[in-house]
């Protein structure tokens, strides 16, 4: 009996301190105070999000890839998650759009239509509350089969569905948008298989889901063209060698989710094929923040530094900026940046 209550106790005290070591580890991250200066700064006004007094095209960022683009006539959404589930109902619960979330978030910033909103590929932190975007602005969803199948799965009406004819433009207002294939961000072997990369989502989706249905369904690369200036929206960490030789952008949106985690042969390669590809002069890092956390005060806050370094990630794009005189700038919760006219 002494043995059995010693094996108990000795099993509860190594649960207890492998617990202890994760709290310690989600503790374990960056202070974005010591980045301020790359910070943007500027908060937007909610009253006018969606509106410009001039001719002008402005970007509004609301964490992991979900920025807006707008001429204040017309607005286009990337991704536009919201809900951000937590770890424990990524690990055992199951998923749906937070519709009430997604609703005060929209109201928040004063969005009221949205054009198209497009996600990058078909994982929850991309693709969960496109349906639901669609439903509460208007918007068509834009994306891969698998994005649309999501979007059919939560009753959005075909005419809002539009699979993305690979580097096929598609108009709205001024704006043309172009999806040009890519790649999803390198990871381990078990990972792919975990999370469906390569995969397709081959009939509507059934709510609430869970996280292994939603499968990548190949990722994309946003070319947003207007004729004040390019915008290239590149959520996912992978390229397709070559594929933006041809494409045109002054701002590049940078996703750097598990930057930290690839070798720098790997990252130097990543930077070429995306940003010096295209010719841009700004970088804003985008996709560093855990988005299993609900922003609070509207704040992001950045991965445990076990988990994904964001100050190694944010380096690596600041060495590879040095390079190409490209500045870099980083936006918070909310943050809007008038992107054209250049210097407005």
């Amino acid at each position: 009996m002494r043995m059995v209550k010693a094996l108990l106790l000795g099993s509860v005290m190594m649960v207890a301190l492998f617990i202890t070591f994760l709290v310690v580890v989600h503790k374990m991250r960056p202070d974005l105070a010591e980045f301020s200066a790359f910070f943007s700064g500027a908060k937007l006004d909610p009253v006018n999000a969606d509106k410009s007094p001039e001719e002008s095209v402005k970007a509004i960022y609301f964490g992991t890839s979900t920025i807006l683009i707008t001429d204040g006539v017309t607005s286009i959404m990337t991704d536009g998650f919201f809900s951000r589930p937590s770890a424990a109902q990524l690990l055992i619960g199951k998923l749906e759009p937070d519709r009430a979330i997604i609703r005060k978030a929209l109201v928040a910033a004063g969005i009221t239509k949205v054009a198209a909103v497009i996600p990058i590929h078909s994982h929850h932190d991309h693709a969960l509350d496109s349906p639901e975007i669609a439903q509460q602005t208007g918007a068509m969803l834009l994306g891969s089969a698998s994005s649309v199948q999501i979007g059919r799965g939560w009753g959005v009406p075909e005419s809002q569905l539009q699979i993305a004819e690979n580097s096929q433009p598609y108009t709205f207002g001024k704006f043309k948008v172009t999806l040009i294939p890519g790649q999803h961000t390198p990871v381990p072997a078990v990972m792919q298989w975990l999370t469906g990369i390569g995969e397709a989502i081959e009939r509507p989706m059934q709510f609430p889901a869970r996280l292994a249905d939603f499968k990548e369904g190949g990722s994309f690369s946003v070319l947003i063209e207007h004729p004040l200036g390019n915008v290239l929206v590149h959520g996912s960490g992978g390229f397709v060698e070559r594929a933006l030789d041809k494409v045109s952008a002054d701002v590049v949106f940078l996703g750097v989710a598990g930057a930290s985690r690839l070798p720098p042969s790997y990252l130097e390669e990543y930077y070429q094929q995306t940003v010096t590809a295209v010719g841009a002069t700004r970088v804003i890092p985008v996709h560093w923040d855990d988005f299993t956390l609900p922003v609070a005060d509207n704040k992001l806050t950045p991965m445990p530094q076990l988990v994904d370094d964001f100050a190694s990630s944010l380096g690596f794009v600041l060495t590879m900026a040095g390079k190409t005189n490209a500045r870099v700038t980083l936006m918070q919760y909310q943050d809007e940046m008038k992107l054209y006219p250049p210097g407005g």
